[in-house]
């Protein structure tokens, strides 16, 4: 099999006597294996495989890695590539933020930077490769290397999580994370943990956006939980539900969503067309309620015996507000 002409380290053209001499020298330290199987010039740090280690979700972390040119022959055509959802070169293309590859590489051990970012979205390991492509004439080959990462969640500490169970066991739990995201676990027959499935979990897992729309439930700063459902309230005064659909607060009665959904106005009337304003929210068994910045208090779920303070005991799916009772007044407020 002839060698690549890339890896030829030395061609010397003589003319003797009328006769071609060719004389060749290879340095056999450079015979790298491509991603093709053949032997290659081009190299790149960190190998064999460059290992992120544990990174917090919705999290950054930037790795640079080295490519060298082994060969005496500059290379053209360079470029290169990130494979996975979790990898993707800083700032979002070739040769990422700060890097300084381009388009060739001289010969003689020249080099240059690509930059990686990894981003895990997930409680898991994630796996991705780099692929750096160069011309070899008309073909095209690359080289790569392999990374690896796996997203944690670390629990922010001054936000209370909460927990739900009954005496069989089939209870659940939540809590907020230093990046603001949701992570529930346990008991999941009717969505409770927002994860889109009705899986339970024995450790946790970051709730999805759902009606929110990012890919995860983002910028919570309260969760709670109940029998059959969870709550989260964001920075902006929002409150989305999910799990069991008779208390969600959505005005659906039977629809139960493993993602979150938003709560709807309800007595509070808002334009929007949601319960907004909200500072914090707590859950009972099969009913909740939610402070607003104002001080009012709204309830919906189960009204058995007048738990939700509207001076009834009709079951509802709407926030209704709390009535004032012995404080005086039509509302009663905090």
């Amino acid at each position: 099999m002839g060698y690549d002409k890339l890896l030829i380290k030395q061609l010397v053209m003589t003319l003797v006597g009328g006769a071609i001499l060719i004389g060749c020298k290879i340095d056999d330290n450079s015979l790298l294996s491509d991603s093709d199987g053949s032997s290659g010039p081009l190299t790149i740090s960190s190998g064999p495989t460059h290992d992120y280690g544990m990174i917090a979700t919705d999290s950054t972390s930037d790795h640079e890695f080295t490519v060298t040119n082994i060969s005496d022959l500059s290379l053209t055509g360079l470029s290169g590539s990130v494979g996975a959802s979790s990898f993707a070169f800083k700032g979002g293309s070739y040769p990422g933020t700060g890097g300084t590859c381009g388009t060739s590489l001289a010969a003689g051990g020249g080099t240059c930077t690509i930059v990686v970012t990894y981003t895990p979205s997930t409680l898991e390991t994630h796996s991705g490769t780099i692929e750096m492509s160069y011309a070899d004439g008309d073909t095209t080959r690359t080289v790569s290397r392999a990374m690896t990462g796996q997203g944690k969640a670390i629990f922010d500490k001054t936000i209370p999580f909460d927990l739900n169970g009954d005496a069989s066991g089939n209870g659940h739990s939540c809590a907020v994370t230093t990046s603001k995201n949701v992570a529930c676990s346990g008991w999941n027959d009717d969505g409770q943990l927002g994860l889109n499935d009705l899986v339970n979990r024995s450790k946790p897992e970051l709730v999805l956006g759902g009606a929110q729309g990012g890919a995860l439930l983002s910028n919570v700063v309260q969760v709670a939980v109940g029998r059959d459902n969870s709550c989260a309230v964001t920075t902006g005064g929002d409150i989305y539900c999910w799990g069991l659909g008779n208390y969600n607060g959505t005005g659906a009665t039977t629809t139960s969503s493993s993602t979150p959904v938003r709560v709807v106005t309800g007595d509070q009337a808002d334009p929007s067309g949601y319960l907004t304003g909200i500072s914090s929210v707590t859950m009972g068994f099969n009913y909740t309620c939610a402070l607003t910045t104002t001080g009012d208090v709204y309830c919906w779920g189960v009204g058995t015996n007048g738990r939700l303070g509207y001076n009834s005991s009709t079951t509802t799916n709407y926030p209704k507000r709390v009535v004032g009772g012995e404080q005086g007044g039509c509302i009663f407020q905090i």
